[in-house]
C-alpha cells in the first residue's frame, strides 16, 4: 500500500515551515528549498510500500529517519541520544559507598 510522504497528523507548524519557505528553528529552510525547490508538489507524491511502513515506523518511534552520518550529527546538535538503546532498567553508577 503507497501513501502521501507526510502522514495526515504531521503538525500543522511543520507544514507551513515547508510550504511557506520560511525559518523555524532548528528548520534551516535554505538547503531544503534547494533541494526539493516545490514542497506542495514534493509532499503529494506517492510513495512506496516500503517507504510508507519506514515513514509510519519512524513516525511511531519517534526516532530519526537518515543515515548514520545525520544522526550523529544530530545528537551532537542537540546533546540527546537519538539511536536506539537496549530496553529495561539502566544500569546506574553507584558509588563506592553504597
Amino acid at each position: 500500500m503507497s501513501g502521501r510522504l507526510v502522514p495526515c497528523n504531521e503538525p500543522r507548524k511543520a507544514k507551513r515551515v515547508h510550504l511557506l519557505g520560511i525559518d523555524d528553528d532548528p528548520v534551516n529552510m535554505a538547503p531544503l528549498l534547494g533541494m526539493i525547490g516545490n514542497w506542495a508538489a514534493f509532499l503529494q507524491q506517492e510513495t512506496t510500500a516500503g517507504e510508507t511502513a519506514l515513514f509510519r515506523l519512524h513516525g511511531r518511534t519517534g526516532r530519526p529517519l537518515g543515515s548514520e552520518e545525520l544522526i550523529t550529527r544530530r545528537e551532537k546538535m542537540t546533546g540527546w541520544r537519538l539511536r536506539r538503546e537496549k530496553p529495561g532498567p539502566k544500569n546506574m553508577h553507584k558509588s563506592k559507598d553504597n
